[in-house]
């Protein structure tokens, strides 16, 4: 991983080939300094990645695992703390080798070729992350 900065908030984030994308998205933020991070946009090719779909019911991700060159098509979310850690929340959509696309909620991925992640900091100690019982899952509280 190597950031830059332009010193007004705005970020320039690069993971490196075989860096797990959510651990190192933590290091990042905790390392930048702000409360927390908007991701713009971000591009490069993970080579696994797990994507999830939440059921509220349920109160749990069911799990769908990938592999291959996948390339990222779009690649958002943000970067708040919950309960005082850096708690990275992705979507992505990436192109299969079989030009299949496929998206959702990231709960992990692998870089295959540099993902380079452009980043907004937020200056305020809020929002924050907080677990709602109504969606059994934590979410933006003030």
């Amino acid at each position: 991983m190597k950031f830059w900065s332009d010193g007004g908030g705005r970020f320039l984030l690069r993971v490196d080939e075989g860096e797990e994308v959510i651990e190192t998205l933590r290091s990042f933020a905790a390392e930048a300094g702000a409360a927390g991070y908007g991701i713009v946009s971000g591009l490069g090719a993970l080579g696994a990645a797990t994507y999830g779909h939440f059921d509220p019911v349920k109160g749990a991700f069911s799990e769908a695992p990938i592999e291959g060159f996948l390339e990222v098509v779009t690649f958002s979310g943000n970067i708040l703390k919950a309960d005082g850690v850096f708690a990275p929340h992705l979507h992505t959509i990436v192109r299969t080798e079989a030009d299949a696309l496929v998206g959702g909620h990231i709960l992990s991925a692998t870089v295959r070729a540099p993902l380079e992640i452009v980043l907004i900091a937020y200056d305020a100690d809020k929002p924050v992350r907080r677990f709602s019982e109504r969606y059994k899952a934590p979410m933006i509280d003030d």
